[in-house]
This record gives structure tokens, C-alpha cells and sequence, in this order.
């Protein structure tokens, strides 16, 4: 649907993953054109790609209340960059609050 509406600013968009994705996740995903997947990267592939990046994505995993005090250590990562933080969370999370 995107790609059919604004296909002249996709010409400029890329979402790149590093890490571990889940299956279906990248299933789906893998579909398009813009998206890319690295895999695991060392620190030093990481900072690049941080370097390299306009926005950074960090998305969280559904938990319960009492284990919502996981803060992702790429949010660490992701402050020292001082770029913009897309974080997709919910409100009992510490990423919540962090961001």
C-alpha cells in the first residue's frame, strides 16, 4: 500500500535490521525492496550502521508487568548516537520511560 501511494520518496527510504528478527517477522518483511537484513554485526559494524542512519528503530517485546524493567542495551547505543529514536513500546516498559 505504501509503495503504491509514494513511490517517489521510496526511491530514498531504506529500513535496515540488525540482529536477531523472528521468522515471521521476516517473512513478511523480506517482501519489499526496501527492507534489509544484516544478521548478527560486531560493535564496530553497529556504530557505522548508527552513524549511517537518519532515524533508529527500537521495537520491544510484549511482556508482562513484572518483566517490563528490561531496558534493550541498543537504547544505550541509540542515546550516545543522538539521533531520533522511533521506539515501539508499551507504557509499563522502561523503554517507555527511557525514551
Amino acid at each position: 500500500m505504501l509503495e503504491e501511494k509514494h513511490f517517489d520518496i521510496l526511491s530514498e527510504i531504506q529500513f535496515e535490521f540488525a540482529g536477531f528478527v523472528d521468522s515471521s517477522s521476516q517473512r513478511m518483511l523480506e517482501e519489499s525492496d526496501l527492507v534489509v537484513f544484516h544478521g548478527h554485526l560486531s560493535i564496530i559494524e553497529v556504530e557505522e550502521l548508527i552513524k549511517k542512519s537518519h532515524i533508529l528503530l527500537s521495537i520491544d517485546a510484549d511482556v508482562a508487568d513484572e518483566q517490563a524493567m528490561f531496558l534493550p542495551s541498543k537504547l544505550l547505543d541509540y542515546m550516545s548516537s543522538r539521533k531520533r529514536i522511533l521506539a515501539i513500546t508499551n507504557k509499563r516498559s522502561s523503554s517507555y520511560d527511557f525514551v
